[in-house]
């Protein structure tokens, strides 16, 4: 199973590969960055994760159940960006390049996905516990996330650019179109043109009724200005609400999340203690098993000796713990009134004889030891 994940793994870092370069040439995706460096090493992290560390990132992501098709997601948005490349002064694409940002043609839904793309590699990085025992299955992560956050801020740069293109534009409209009418309205000329074909008597009927109409013409523009703020002041208020909305609904997203992380970690948590239990139980069983064997062996050691007692622990052996379950034998029964017999003697001989070498003579005088103690 850890065979099968690891590979699935591996493609999916595999599939980003082609991904990473392009952003990394990309000047949309942010400053000159190394993402193909990022997510080689990243690759080659995950190909020695141990079990423990490959269950960590499995957990990680099933934060995001649809993680196998995210090299399908993102190599769409990608393609979807201009080809901008950096130049040796470094970023090609600058604030003002309208052209290139409405070529682009990106809407409020296009940055939407690219931002949801982003938000599922936040979730399964934030899945990674911040300890020193991690540390290798988060170089792995961020190796994987740093892709879809060069993507979103392309994406967000490009719209707002444009954005901020047609704000300008519509404000230089206005700007121009009441510039020609105050101009046409109180242009010199025309009144002079007009004095001419005219009597003096009328001249001041003629000035009175261009004042007339150009007050006229500036409260039109004051009323399309008015109107044209509420419109605005409306178009706000929509993004606003809708943006508080995303804002609720990602918020109570991410405590959903956060909640089932917490219980999944409280399961893991209990496991492990479990399992801490269980390794003790079986260690403290398995000494008392060769213990067991050796006091078997030690009360008769003359008809069948085994061989891995005679020998010392630096030969695999267990004659040190054969004396030490002697020694122990002959401390409680002395304790306890019932008398050791010449034990302690036998035990100091089989000790000269351990001492010398001599590990079967050792470990026929420790089972003789036994055996006055244990009468």
């Amino acid at each position: 199973q850890n065979g099968a994940f690891r590979a699935d793994l591996v493609q999916l870092y595999t599939n980003l590969a082609p991904i990473a370069a392009g952003l990394d040439q990309n000047s949309l995706a942010g400053a000159p960055a190394d993402r193909s460096a990022v997510l080689g090493a990243a690759t080659a992290k995950a190909k020695s994760l141990s079990p423990a560390q490959l269950a960590v990132m499995k957990q990680a992501l099933s934060a995001y159940p649809s993680w196998r098709s995210l090299p399908t997601t993102l190599a769409k948005l990608v393609a979807r960006l201009p080809k901008g490349r950096f130049s040796t002064a470094g970023v090609k694409i600058t604030p003002d390049d309208c052209p290139t940002a409405r070529a682009a043609g990106f809407t409020q839904t296009d940055v939407e996905a690219a931002a949801d793309a982003s938000l599922a590699a936040d979730a399964i990085l934030e899945a990674i516990p911040q300890d020193t025992l991690d540390e290798v299955v988060r170089a792995v992560a961020v190796g994987l996330w740093a892709i879809p956050q060069g993507i979103q801020r392309a994406f967000e740069h490009l719209y707002n650019i444009a954005n901020a293109c047609d704000a300008a534009d519509q404000q230089a409209l206005i700007t121009t179109n009441l510039d020609a009418k105050v101009s046409s309205r109180a242009s010199v000329t025309d009144v002079n043109t007009r004095a001419s074909q005219v009597s003096v008597d009328n001249l001041t009927t003629i000035v009175q009724n261009a004042i007339t109409n150009i007050t006229s013409s500036f409260t039109s523009i004051e009323n399309a200005i008015t109107a044209l703020k509420t419109d605005v002041d409306t178009s706000f208020v929509t993004v606003n609400t809708a943006l508080t909305t995303l804002k609720t609904d990602v918020d109570n997203s991410f405590t959903a999340l956060n909640t089932a992380i917490a219980n999944v970690q409280t399961g893991v948590n209990t496991a492990n203690t479990r399992l801490v239990t269980l390794t003790a139980n079986v260690a403290a069983n398995n000494d008392l098993n060769i213990r067991l064997h050796i006091e078997e062996d030690l009360a008769n050691p003359g008809n069948h000796p085994i061989a891995l007692f005679e020998l010392p622990a630096a030969q695999g052996g267990y004659l040190e713990v054969a004396r030490s379950i002697v020694a122990d034998i002959i401390a409680k029964m002395t304790t306890n009134g019932e008398g050791a017999g010449n034990g302690a003697s036998f035990l100091a001989s089989g000790d000269q004889s351990r001492a010398a070498g001599q590990f079967k003579a050792a470990y026929a005088s420790y089972g003789k030891a036994y055996q006055a103690a244990a009468k």
